[in-house]
């Protein structure tokens, strides 16, 4: 492995075989690292790098997970095949897919592939982004530690099931999720074991092997179509282009063969849809359907528990809800859907923090989730636990409500911090310049500091 050198351009580092450029690495200072191959006048110019979650380099460490002993478990697998690396990043697994007959990297980040070129000659590479982009042809998928990234992990494993084709191969590895997990930036989600087997079937892959259960989900999967995973695939369709009574239609003609997990996925699209159209009482009637052909499936039980609420049936609903966290500890909406059920109730309070803490910690980009912690929190006066989660969701978005910035504007206020509470009054008069909550917020600042900078 190279060593960090902080003080000169380096010469040309190499694997054993010949295989890897491997960079030498110059600290810029604040996370930025610049990555340099080859001797001066070589052509290939250095690449800055940055240590983060996105991604792993080689040599380098950082806070992104070391996927490497992956690529090397599945080689022999991989061995005389064409792969397809979806969101190879810096290419670090390529070095270990030596036996497959041609090797395809895919990143929707420039400079990553920049960097994976210069490192892994060998291998080809193309700039896509995977969740929107028709992607090349393969005979095996790889999608490593990238479903937890991307707004859309269900587009992309369809996008990867086109590409390999009726009886291509996909592996899947991704860390598995936990409620003491702390995801970073840019990860958004960590997948329970139950959500990671439902997003291969709903794409039209049926498990082969589970081939570790550790720290890292890792599955191979093949590529099988079925009416289920075919119907879904038309309906999420018509339901992206607003053509819910269409999609409604064609979901109420259920296939006759067994649909295993995707029933479940079925009647929930079908109780979404009539939802959406105001058809309450069919809406019931699907999801009632649906739990009893699965009902064992936490969303169902999820589903079930949220009418109970709407219908004020309070017992129902967190009877429901404690069920569905059962069935999947590590689902985000498992544990958002408990706390909502235990609001007023005797078993709230303190629970109904903790179970907003689990759900943000397994969704932590979510600005609802974050919002209702933050409330729930500072009902308690845990107003240190209402900022964190909202410091933290901000890290995911550019740009939030005036209400978003208000919120943590008093939390900050409530525990002293008035030039923090100040700079998100300013925040949310950028964003909505006549929201009635910004002068009541700047009112108790300058209540709580005389005279504050700025404002005296």
């Amino acid at each position: 492995m190279p060593q960090l050198i902080p003080s000169q351009v380096p010469g040309v580092l190499r694997d054993a075989d010949g295989s890897c450029n491997i960079p030498v690495y110059l600290e810029l200072g604040e996370a930025r690292v610049l990555a340099s191959f080859g001797r001066s006048g070589s052509g290939v110019e250095p690449v800055e790098v940055r240590r983060d979650r996105a991604r792993a380099y080689p040599g380098l460490s950082s806070a992104a997970p070391q996927t490497r002993a992956i690529y090397r478990a599945l080689s022999a697998e991989l061995a005389g095949r064409n792969v397809l690396d979806i969101g190879c990043g810096s290419g670090a697994g390529f070095a270990e897919l030596r036996g497959a007959s041609r090797v395809t990297g895919i990143d929707n980040s420039e400079l990553a592939v920049r960097f994976a070129k210069a490192c892994y000659p060998a291998a080809e590479y193309r700039r896509l982004d995977a969740t929107r982009d028709a992607l090349p042809n393969a005979e095996v998928a790889l999608a490593i530690d990238v479903l937890g990234q991307v707004s859309d992990p269900l587009s992309l494993l369809r996008r990867a099931a086109t590409a390999v084709g009726d009886g291509g191969l996909l592996c899947v590895a991704e860390p598995s999720a936990n409620i003491a997990q702390e995801l970073a930036f840019p990860a958004v989600r960590a997948l329970s074991r139950p959500e990671l087997i439902c997003l291969l079937e709903e794409a039209g892959f049926v498990m082969e092997q589970w081939l570790s259960e550790g720290r890292f989900w890792v599955t191979l999967a093949k590529r099988r179509v079925t009416a289920w995973s075919r119907g879904l695939e038309a309906a999420d369709q018509l339901l992206n282009a607003g053509l819910v009574a269409e999609a409604c239609d064609l979901l109420a003609s259920v296939p006759h063969s067994d649909g295993g997990i995707l029933e479940a996925s079925w009647f929930l699209r079908l109780h979404a849809g009539y939802e959406q159209q105001g058809q309450t009482e069919r809406a019931l009637e699907a999801l009632m359907e649906g739990h009893r052909r699965a009902p064992e499936d936490a969303r169902l039980l999820s589903a079930l528990a949220e009418v109970s609420r709407r219908l004020d049936i309070s017992e129902d609903a967190e009877r429901f809800a404690r069920a569905s966290v059962e069935r999947d500890p590590a689902s985000a909406s498992a544990h958002r859907t408990l706390a909502f059920a235990m609001h007023g109730q005797a078993s709230g309070g303190a629970g109904q923090v903790a179970r907003l803490s689990a759900a943000v910690k397994l969704d932590p980009s979510n600005v609802e989730l974050a919002a209702a912690l933050a409330i729930a929190a500072s009902d308690r006066q845990m107003y240190a636990t209402g900022i964190r989660a909202l410091e933290r969701v901000r890290e995911y978005h550019t740009v939030l409500s005036g209400d978003f910035h208000l919120t943590l504007g008093w939390l900050y206020l409530l525990t002293g911090q008035v030039d923090d509470a100040l700079l998100e009054c300013k925040l949310a008069g950028v964003v909505e310049s006549q929201h009635p909550g910004i002068q009541e917020l700047m009112f108790a600042c300058c209540e709580a500091r005389p005279s504050p900078v700025g404002l005296a």
